[in-house]
């Protein structure tokens, strides 16, 4: 059995982390270097976070608060970046559907959004 809680501080080390690294692979990103990529993108995650609306569910095993299985960024109906473990696939869909979400702004080669979704990547890149 899983839940889906609040995010933690103690959450946010994986979640930068596990950003970062998922994303290095998207076709957005290919070409860039390591070392330009990283420090930057860890820059970005970290601005995005900080963002009042910014809301981070995780997705544990429910018996235990701290096996995280994924974790979902939304904003209001955005989603800006959604995380599992290969075990964990598919099990955040109900909730980001159910959550309201209508937007996207990261396409990675693991994540396929819902078909009524709109790909809006300028609205991860500004506060507005």
């Amino acid at each position: 059995m899983i839940k889906i809680r609040p995010s933690r501080a103690s959450d946010i080390p994986l979640v930068i982390d596990s950003w970062a690294q998922s994303y290095f692979g998207a076709p957005a990103i290919r070409g860039c270097t390591r070392d330009d990529y990283f420090p930057r993108m860890h820059s970005y995650i970290v601005r995005i976070l900080a963002r009042v609306d910014v809301k981070l569910g995780v997705v544990c095993v429910q018996s235990d608060d701290d096996v995280i299985l994924g974790w979902a960024c939304t904003e209001g109906d955005v989603l800006h970046y959604m995380w599992t473990r290969d075990s964990a696939d598919g099990m955040f869909e109900p909730f980001l559907l159910t959550a309201g979400t209508k937007v996207y702004t990261h396409k990675t080669k693991s994540f396929t959004p819902h078909n009524s979704w709109a790909f809006i990547p300028f609205l991860a890149w500004s506060d507005t």
